[in-house]
């Protein structure tokens, strides 16, 4: 098949080395230098014929970069990826949860940190990137319920990402102190009261720790951003558990000061 990936971050480079053993993959770059490093494109205008597009960008770029798209593929189908709470309207993007984590080292390599799924919305055009993944070798399987697997991301990252950029630890540090541990439990307690989904609290919460765990030795995506002093997704995540809180009523203590705290750093 014929894939496009839009975003040549951690994710986008990993998943272009991987699905590149089977398939003709190409790469959308924002930025002329990358794309010129990569050989690959800045814009949409020469892509040809594409089965799939990838959006693998940061949440923040996400509609903007849909928007581009959609000017030369008006219904072509679209897997997203993104971090954070994002509803898309549009009825060919096929919402997508992985649990690959990759370290972006250059504008041409990253490194797989941990191998992982990826679980995606069944709908139209989503038997064809199933069988594009798992001929490539990427695990991969279609739910009618993927706002269960989007909660559970959202409730990791968020209980993650933030703490990460704010210490400099790796994920492993963060729940063997004592106080980031109990500050990692106040902030996905309050997410999951704000997010009204029912979920057992405490249970997030051991999957959060068990995660960090796995990954003990992972820099989290937004710690990454920090030290490359690149913008990062705070307000898809933590933020938005502020935003959440106040339609409810509630005050969102833990992760209204961590947000604050990121947004202090870059």
């Amino acid at each position: 098949m014929r894939i496009a990936i839009i975003g040549a971050g951690a994710i986008g480079l990993a998943f272009t080395k991987i699905l590149s053993k089977k398939h003709d993959v190409l790469l959308v770059c924002r930025r002329k230098e990358q794309a010129k490093a990569l050989k690959q494109f800045i814009g949409f205008e020469k892509l040809g014929k594409i089965s799939f597009f990838i959006l693998a960008t940061k949440a923040y770029d996400a509609e903007n970069a849909l928007s581009a798209l959609r000017k030369h593929y008006p219904s072509t189908p679209v897997l997203a990826i993104q971090n954070g709470l994002i509803s898309f309207h549009d009825p060919n993007v096929i919402q997508a949860v992985t649990t690959f984590a990759a370290t972006k080292k250059s504008d041409t390599k990253s490194k797989l940190t941990a191998d992982g799924k990826v679980f995606l919305t069944k709908k139209n055009g989503s038997a064809k990137i199933i069988k594009a993944f798992n001929e490539a070798g990427i695990d991969s399987t279609e739910t009618k319920n993927i706002g269960k697997f989007l909660w559970e991301k959202f409730f990791i990252n968020l209980g993650i990402n933030a703490l990460g950029a704010t210490t400099g630890k790796r994920n492993g540090e963060l729940v063997t102190d004592p106080v980031l541990r109990e500050r990692m439990r106040r902030a996905v307690g309050e997410a999951v009261l704000a997010s009204e989904t029912n979920a057992d609290p405490q249970n997030v919460f051991h999957r959060v720790v068990e995660v960090a765990l796995l990954t003990s030795k992972n820099k989290c995506s937004m710690l990454q951003d920090v030290e490359a002093r690149r913008k990062t997704e705070i307000d898809f995540l933590n933020g938005s558990v502020v935003k959440m809180g106040e339609k409810i009523g509630l005050d969102m203590h833990e992760n209204k000061l961590l947000t604050e705290q990121v947004k202090l750093l870059v």
